[in-house]
């Protein structure tokens, strides 16, 4: 009898194989249950990732580290540019001074503007184009050597500087402005060129040694008085005829009154 009890008790833990009876009723509890697979919903909306495909940037261009610059012009160059150098530029050309404000230099040059030189006196240009050699004196009386700016005149003056045409060139200042020789005033100031500077001035700079004044009128026509040929009158024989026949007898005339003379002095003793 205890035999069959404990027969029964063990059957009755010892897991079937078959699943089957009490046993596998037990068993069936500890027994892991099969996953079930739900349908999804309406709350659990699936969600659409971003593109993370890389994205191709244009390649970048270094910036220079300094900007590009225009090289600067000779001095001959910036006034042939300039509208209101062309006479300027037509002086140097006929002086051949052109090519020496084209070197290295550096020069410092006054330059007179198109109606600085048509204020000239009627003729005077024409006659200095004409004569390359005084024209040549004329404008080297505008240039000075090195690189003068508008500062470094400001604080010279008053005072003379020499020029590359001999002369000492003054330099004054007259109701607050700056004024060359007398004359000129300073109308723009520090045009940088690679082989020097410029300052524009309203008048020509005439040198001590070369005074231009007016160019000289034809003179006035005056009537002259018609004159023939010379009378001549013809000798006589006697050759004693004509005026210095007449002048021994003014001599003649002179001693009889000097007899005169003495006769009265005589009677009034």
């Amino acid at each position: 009898m205890k035999t069959t009890l404990l027969a029964l008790i063990i059957s009755t833990l010892t897991p079937s194989p078959f699943g089957g009876g009490i046993a596998n009723g037990v068993h069936a509890q500890f027994t892991k249950k099969p996953s079930v697979s739900l349908p999804p919903t309406s709350s659990s909306t699936p969600t659409t990732q971003p593109s993370l495909a890389p994205t191709t940037l244009a390649p970048m261009t270094s910036a220079p580290s300094t900007p590009p610059t225009t090289p600067l012009q000779t001095i001959v160059e910036i006034a042939a540019g300039a509208e209101f150098l062309k006479t300027l530029v037509t002086a140097l050309t006929v002086t051949g001074l052109d090519a020496t404000l084209s070197t290295e230099g550096p020069f410092t040059v006054f330059a007179p503007t198109d109606s600085a030189f048509a204020a000239l006196p009627e003729g005077t240009l024409d006659a200095l184009l004409a004569d390359p050699k005084s024209l040549a004196d004329i404008l080297l009386f505008h240039v000075l050597e090195g690189k003068v700016d508008s500062s470094m005149v400001m604080d010279i003056v008053p005072t003379e500087v020499p020029t590359v045409n001999g002369a000492s060139l003054p330099i004054a200042i007259v109701g607050g402005e700056v004024i060359l020789n007398g004359n000129a005033k300073i109308i723009a100031v520090d045009i940088m060129a690679s082989n020097g500077i410029i300052h524009v001035i309203d008048a020509v700079l005439i040198p001590p040694s070369l005074p231009v004044t007016d160019p000289p009128t034809s003179p006035p026509v005056i009537d002259a008085p018609t004159i023939g040929p010379p009378t001549i009158s013809t000798p006589t024989t006697s050759g004693k005829s004509g005026k210095m026949g007449k002048k021994s007898k003014k001599a003649k005339f002179g001693k009889k009154d000097s007899k005169k003379k003495a006769t009265k002095k005589n009677v009034s003793k």
